[in-house]
């Protein structure tokens, strides 16, 4: 059975475990996470044998971010194919939509008075009816 390694013995690689998951990860937030993750899978699995620590923690930090980079991996992919996709106006639908709004307002702008300022005033400049009905 392996023997605990000495937490301050890891500590004194600090910077060469930061420096490989740095090389591996862009993110600074997730490079944090990683190197405490290899401090835990390191304290939790030691070696066999002290002899080559660097080899041993360079290669826990590999995994710790292939396991991690592969969880985000399914988790974006499930997120993605449960996600609807926006349906974005065609462009005929535009215009379609335009055209009808122009003939509404040919249609208030041919209006005799007063309807046509009773409704350019309530439905253009959402005035209230009874602030209309005082004028």
């Amino acid at each position: 059975m392996p023997r605990a390694i000495d937490p301050e013995v890891l500590l004194t690689h600090g910077d060469f475990v930061r420096a490989i998951a740095r090389q591996l990860l862009a993110d600074e937030a997730r490079v944090d996470d990683a190197v405490q993750e290899t401090w835990v899978a390191a304290l939790e699995h030691p070696p066999r044998t002290a002899t080559n620590v660097r080899g041993w923690l360079a290669a826990i930090a590999r995994n710790v971010v292939r396991v991690a980079s592969r969880g985000e991996r399914r988790r974006r992919m499930r997120e993605e194919s449960a996600a609807r996709p926006e349906r974005l106006p065609s462009t005929a639908d535009v215009v379609e939509r335009e055209a009808l709004r122009r003939e509404v307002v040919d249609a208030v702008l041919g209006l005799d008075e007063p309807y046509r300022t009773t409704l350019l005033l309530r439905f253009f400049e959402d005035e209230p009816a009874s602030s209309i009905a005082k004028r």
